[in-house]
């Protein structure tokens, strides 16, 4: 039976030091148990029946929870956790990304607590002290973690609620931060076309691939022959490659979908030429056996000899090997900027993603439609596209004000107070 228990200890002298209450009950889910007596221990009366009156609440309600579960420290919940990652399954990218923000950011500070002892306070404590140091995405991102993680602590019913919650921690704001950070910068398309010609010819068509259509760095070097329908001016992303502890690997895109779009006709034409190229034979190399030309081949990053397979990346060095993007970034992006637009001009920090943002601003200028920019780019979410680009849209809503106050002024009134409007009789 539920109950408490007055526990006295003594000294060897039969003197009272301290009286304590302990609270038991039995688990209700293995009550034939040899561990189903529960325990814990309190300073005082109250405190022991108060917890049984939840407990028994839990237990009602079919939300209870094992406390002796809750000593369960963080760093096995998170082992339990990167268990799952395979099956979600999650990019090799997010894995390492996630697994290095576990040992660096989340482990050193919760690894060896308990999971019951993590609190919101205890949560909220860590974000003001990340935010003191880090930018506000490095402190959202580290904040993630560790919820995905306390979320499987709920899952395996160690825990009733997960303490990271929306309605009791305070992030540092996104959106200051953004403002405070490195400027989006736009390109026209005068530039766009300076750009073109200032890169090596080789990258020529990547650079008006990335300024027209908007992918991702890593969904551009991914594009293979078979993802480009010249002859209906479509263009398919289905891959995204990006660089591992040093080393190339292919997988979905960010948002897990592949996605479809017409191109302009300046690429189209390009992209038919580069069809229509031989491309670069990497000779074999024996250190990796790499030979052939690069091709991705069930969802990985191989090697093919032929030369016509639809399979062949589209787009690959001078030598013929995939592109890291971060070598191309270093040394041909960045040094066709600066020769093009020296200091002071406003387009010297360029980067490479700004050619993403400049799809964006020159689609917005042909068609003021958030949701079509949205299907272009790939956002999982029109938030995302409303709090990055709604900004280059000041002009429609002045537009939608003068249309509703020429509706207002072209309305008639009749003798008998009646409104006429537009368009009817």
């Amino acid at each position: 039976m539920p109950g408490s228990s007055r526990k006295r200890e003594y000294t060897r002298d039969g003197k009272v030091i301290r009286t304590r209450w302990r609270a038991r009950y039995i688990d209700p889910e293995q009550p034939a148990s040899a561990n189903a007596k529960i325990e814990k221990t309190f300073q005082k009366k109250a405190e022991a029946e108060a917890w049984l009156t939840r407990q028994a609440a839990a237990v009602q309600e079919g939300s209870h929870v094992d406390p002796r579960k809750g000593e369960t420290p963080l760093r096995e919940v998170a082992e339990a956790w990167k268990a799952t990652w395979n099956a979600r399954p999650l990019s090799p990218k997010t894995q390492q990304s996630y697994a290095s923000i576990l040992t660096h950011r989340v482990l050193p500070r919760f690894g060896g607590m308990k999971v019951a002892s993590i609190n919101a306070k205890a949560v909220q404590d860590w974000v003001n002290t990340l935010a003191g140091a880090h930018h506000a995405e490095t402190v959202h991102h580290a904040y993630t973690v560790l919820r995905l993680c306390l979320k499987t602590a709920v899952q395996h019913k160690l825990i009733n609620v997960n303490p990271c919650s929306a309605d009791t921690i305070t992030l540092p704001s996104k959106k200051i931060a953004r403002a405070s950070g490195a400027e989006q910068l736009y390109l026209d398309m005068l530039e766009v076309r300076e750009l073109a010609d200032a890169v090596p010819p080789h990258y020529r068509l990547a650079a008006l691939v990335a300024s027209l259509c908007g992918l991702r760095a890593g969904e551009l070097w991914a594009l293979r022959r078979c993802d480009v329908d010249p002859l209906h001016g479509k263009l398919t992303v289905r891959y995204a490659v990006k660089e591992v502890a040093g080393r190339l690997v292919v997988g979905p895109t960010k948002t897990h979908q592949q996605r479809t779009m017409s191109v302009p006709q300046v690429v189209r034409i390009e992209l038919a030429a580069a069809l229509a190229s031989p491309g670069v034979r990497l000779r074999k190399i024996r250190a990796h056996g790499s030979h052939g030309y690069p091709a991705i081949i069930n969802g990985e990053l191989g090697w093919t000899d032929d030369a016509q397979s639809p399979s062949r990346l589209l787009f690959t060095t001078p030598t013929g090997h995939p592109v890291r993007h971060t070598l191309f970034y270093q040394r041909v992006f960045r040094p066709s900027i600066k020769q093009l637009w020296p200091a002071p001009h406003r387009l010297h920090r360029l980067r490479w993603h700004d050619l993403r943002h400049t799809c964006a601003s020159l689609s917005l200028a042909v068609s003021p439609n958030l949701h079509a920019v949205k299907e272009r780019l790939g956002h999982d979410d029109i938030k995302t596209t409303v709090n990055r680009y709604g900004h280059l849209l000041p002009s429609v809503d002045e537009a939608l004000a003068d249309q509703l106050g020429a509706m207002f002024d072209s309305a008639a009134v009749r003798a008998d107070g009646l409104v006429i409007r537009p368009g009817t009789s």
